[in-house]
């Protein structure tokens, strides 16, 4: 992670599920949202390393349990995930966790983001398999919106 004013950049360190052998990672970046602070993921991770800083005692994974300090695996992000899909009124029935990672990619190809940096953010080669598995009908603007304010 690399962490400035401006932005903040995750390069992907492991194979993900769909990265090929011997294919690149790739490198997301989140710029700083300066319309809304309460929304920005810039101020939102300075706060969390600040409030944390002192039981990180060197350790350099992002998320930590609450409990012992120490870096949290797969299981607790999973439920982590479910929780606020489902707090946030998402049937978990038609809508799994997984389902998030089509939803964002979605999300960002009706906004315009190439389809090549999509391909290369979820670890796709072919854009064939991103509409197959990944290209999703976005509901109506009024519907999202309605969940933002």
């Amino acid at each position: 992670m690399d962490l400035n004013d401006n932005s903040v950049s995750f390069r992907i360190g492991d194979l993900l599920k769909t990265t090929k052998p011997r294919s690149r990672l790739c490198q997301v970046i989140f710029p700083a949202f300066s319309d809304d602070k309460s929304l920005c993921v810039v101020e939102t991770l300075k706060e969390y390393l600040s409030k944390t800083e002192s039981n990180r005692k060197g350790e350099t994974k992002l998320l930590l349990s609450w409990a012992t300090f120490k870096p949290i695996s797969r299981d607790p992000l999973s439920r982590w995930t479910k929780l606020v899909l489902k707090d946030s009124g998402i049937d978990l029935k038609k809508f799994p966790a997984h389902s998030t990672r089509s939803a964002s990619s979605s999300k960002a190809l009706s906004k315009s983001v190439s389809i090549h940096t999509i391909l290369n953010i979820i670890g796709c080669k072919s854009d064939n398999t991103f509409v197959r598995y990944y290209k999703k009908k976005i509901v109506s603007r009024d519907f999202v919106k309605s969940l933002l304010t």
